[in-house]
């Protein structure tokens, strides 16, 4: 998992995926929860309620595999994998839209819908959610820990 600080005084008002934040400090730092309304944002951030950060200090997320920071130009669009979102600026606009044809849905193992972020403003990914992370990293380690005996185990991940 990686670490990822947050300064609020540039970046107050984040839209923070359910799980992304680790820890914070800040005299003033305010979470507010609220769900989503729109069957877009639902899909598209993948979860039913997220936060919103604000206030003054720092704030660090965390996420798996490799984190993504990319600053939009207005109107820009980027789209991603659902469970890949982490946060965007208040200034994001977030949708969804569907991943292609029933095939693609059903056998194609990209899901229904992607997250769109459209800009002006920056946004953070993940190439995978922490869950999946945490879940990879223990089945690599139970996997290279010598095993029965018959060949030590020796080349795991470090």
């Amino acid at each position: 998992a990686k670490v990822v600080p947050i300064n609020l005084t540039r970046y107050t008002g984040m839209k923070i995926a359910t799980g992304a934040f680790f820890a914070g400090f800040g005299r003033d730092l305010k979470f507010d929860f609220f769900m989503v309304r729109s069957l877009g944002a639902l899909l598209g951030a993948g979860n039913l309620f997220m936060s919103t950060l604000s206030g003054t200090g720092m704030v660090f997320l965390a996420g798996g595999g490799t984190v993504i920071q990319k600053f939009l130009a207005p109107g820009e669009s980027y789209v991603i994998a659902s469970d890949a979102f982490m946060a965007a600026e208040s200034s994001v606009n977030i949708t969804a839209r569907k991943t292609g044809g029933c095939g693609v849905m059903c056998c194609g193992g990209e899901g229904l819908v992607n997250t769109v972020l459209q800009g002006p403003g920056m946004i953070l990914f993940q190439s995978m959610d922490v869950t999946k992370a945490a879940l990879n990293y223990v089945t690599v380690t139970q996997s290279n820990n010598g095993g029965d005996g018959g060949g030590g185990g020796g080349g795991g991940v470090d």
